[in-house]
């Protein structure tokens, strides 16, 4: 795998409905004891700094980019965060298809 200065292309060329998907993965991690946390946190943290490379395609819709801005903020409000997660599973969550 080549890099781009100290990324692999791979990291440098993630999508912005990537990014999303990883972060709403992220956030549906089960957390069944204090280890879970942790681990879900650990996902969280690894989502946002993929990110902070990802690139809109040109088949996502312009709000995606707002909402990877926005979960992307620090600091981010509960507020902000409770209405685009909810978005989020909207979009990726299997369950939520019509």
């Amino acid at each position: 795998m080549s890099t781009v200065g100290n990324m692999s292309v791979h990291e440098a060329t993630i999508t912005v409905r990537d990014a999303l998907r990883l972060i709403w993965e992220a956030d549906r991690y089960p957390i069944l004891g204090n280890e879970d946390r942790i681990v879900a946190e650990r996902l969280g943290s690894e989502a946002l700094a993929k990110a902070a490379n990802a690139v809109a395609s040109a088949g996502d819709p312009p709000e995606f980019s707002r909402w990877l801005n926005v979960l992307r903020s620090e600091p981010l409000s509960n507020v902000t965060r409770e209405e685009i997660l909810p978005l989020l599973y909207d979009l990726f969550d299997p369950d939520n298809e019509v």
